[in-house]
């Protein structure tokens, strides 16, 4: 069976070149997760358009989203903590450049992660299906993570986009919990 390091190293002589390669497919993936962490986001909170009209700011969250992703990965490997300080980021960070407020912020990126949850775990129980494979033996497998990382990205996108597309609102009609966090200060 041939992969995707063996086919780097057929073509290019270069073990080398495999680090690399894994390295800018954890960059496209990380800049996809960005984006539409940021899609979400905006269709949440009733600012579709943010992305178009905030060019420099959605480009700067891009370029410190992917910086952090790298140092994050770099440095910390226990999952946990892990998903907290990716939390907190989106907190933080998508909650200034939008200026959303911090409760609103909190509940938004919270409704963010669950969905990507949802997606995550989707895909897994699917491949652990297909593949007769348990839970950790999916999840540590490299293909799994480069390529199943990409089809859920892919997936969360035309999520993003069916919902941009076919529901002409937003998540504001049906966010009583955000309404009642409005007293909370920013």
């Amino acid at each position: 069976m041939i992969t995707l390091p063996s086919l780097v190293i057929f073509l290019t002589g270069s073990k080398k070149l495999i680090k690399e390669v894994l390295t800018l497919i954890s960059i496209f993936n990380n800049t996809l997760e960005g984006i539409i962490a940021l899609l979400f986001y905006t269709f949440i909170i009733g600012q579709k358009k943010f992305i178009f009209n905030n060019k420099l700011k959605s480009i700067l969250y891009l370029l410190t989203y992917n910086v952090f992703c790298f140092y994050l990965d770099s440095l910390i490997s226990t999952s946990g903590l892990h998903t907290i300080l990716y939390i907190i980021f989106y907190i933080v960070f998508i909650g200034n450049i939008t200026k959303t407020s911090f409760g609103k912020s909190f509940v938004t990126v919270m409704l963010v992660s669950i969905l990507f949850t949802i997606t995550e775990l989707l895909l897994i129980l699917i491949s652990m299906l297909i593949f007769r494979k348990g839970y950790l033996e999916i999840i540590i497998i490299p293909r799994f993570l480069i390529f199943g990382g990409l089809i859920i990205r892919i997936i969360q996108f035309l999520l993003v986009l069916l919902l941009n597309k076919y529901y002409m609102g937003s998540f504001e009609k049906f966010y009583f919990i955000i309404r009642k966090m409005e007293y909370l200060p920013d």
